[in-house]
């Protein structure tokens, strides 16, 4: 579950099952039967975002203690996890700008899922750019741009500005209208991909709700019998 594709296209990180409680792996895009167990521990993980260079993997940790954590994977050399937000409420879905100084995120701090910047540097730059709840943030290839889905599933944008040491961004505009679900419940699912120019979108959009048979009632049916 959960399969992000590395930058360059040629891995898969995703997260299964076949290891309770889910584990972190990873294929190689070009071949079958590859699969590698990239970390194990005793908590649930799934993938949420790469740096730029294929170098760092972001996850997030369910840890009963902490509910949801955002830990990043070093893919070369010694390979040990480390924390990037770690307190007493639910964070999910960290995601890298594309520059790798900043990392998007959702937190339930405020009583509902919001989205927040920080920088990755530990500056301790950090600030809530989403207005009235927000899931799933994504950056536009040049990271000029951070969209993310509303709790009215409508796909949100707003500009994006930085220098070394800080941010800005422009309100958020809704670009349009969705039919995603399970946003509130699964906050940490992926349920849009945005092309790297942020002109596209691929949205996983439920089809129309089938149409319930109707009820037939029947009365004095038993008069029927000798018919």
């Amino acid at each position: 579950f959960f399969p992000l594709w590395s930058p360059d296209g040629t891995r898969i990180a995703f997260g299964s099952l076949r290891e309770p409680p889910p584990q972190l792996y990873m294929l190689d895009a070009n071949s079958a039967g590859n699969e590698n167990l990239l970390l194990k521990t005793p908590f649930p993980k799934s993938p949420s975002g790469w740096s730029r260079d294929g170098k760092l993997l972001i996850f997030s940790v369910t840890d009963p203690k902490n509910s949801g954590d955002i830990w990043a994977l070093p893919l070369v050399d010694k390979r040990e996890p480390y924390p990037l937000v770690n307190t007493t409420v639910d964070e999910r879905y960290g995601t890298l700008s594309p520059d790798g100084r900043w990392l998007a995120y959702i937190s339930n701090e405020t009583g509902t899922y919001e989205v927040y910047v920080q920088a990755l540097s530990g500056s301790g730059v950090r600030r809530q750019v989403s207005t009235r709840g927000g899931f799933q943030p994504q950056w536009r290839g040049d990271g000029k741009e951070l969209f993310y889905i509303a709790p009215d599933r409508a796909l949100m944008a707003m500009a994006f500005k930085s220098s070394p040491t800080t941010f800005d961004t422009d309100p958020p505009t809704a670009l349009f209208a969705t039919r995603t679900r399970w946003i509130e419940i699964q906050a940490g699912t992926r349920n849009y991909a945005a092309a790297p120019d942020g002109q596209r979108f691929l949205v996983a959009n439920a089809t129309d709700e089938a149409h319930t048979a109707p009820i037939t009632l029947v009365l004095n049916w038993i008069a029927t019998l000798g018919k």
